[in-house]
């Protein structure tokens, strides 16, 4: 079980937490459009626009990223594992697109 440092909130999977541990970061906020309604994630506005507003519509918000989150992102990683638990060099080139 993989547990939230903020909430405590408990998930069976990695990438479960990290979808949540989004849901706690307000520096990224994003707002409804129609009624101003706050949100933490893209796809939570857009469930919310399907289900009260009945529309498809959703205006792109820039993206913003913080400093931390670039500083994170330049750190290598220490242990990083393929699919198998082989593991594999820390020096692995990240390839942005």
């Amino acid at each position: 079980m993989f547990s939230c440092s903020v909430c405590d909130k408990t998930f069976t999977r990695i990438s479960s937490l990290h979808r949540h541990t989004k849901s706690h970061d307000v520096s990224n906020k994003i707002e409804c459009s129609i009624c101003s309604e706050i949100f933490t994630r893209r796809d939570n506005l857009v469930r919310h626009n399907n289900e009260k507003h009945h529309s498809s519509i959703v205006i792109q918000q820039e993206p913003t990223i913080t400093k931390r989150e670039i500083q994170d992102f330049l750190t290598p990683a220490e242990h990083i594992y393929d699919y198998n638990g082989k593991y594999l060099s820390s020096n692995i080139v990240i390839h942005l697109l």
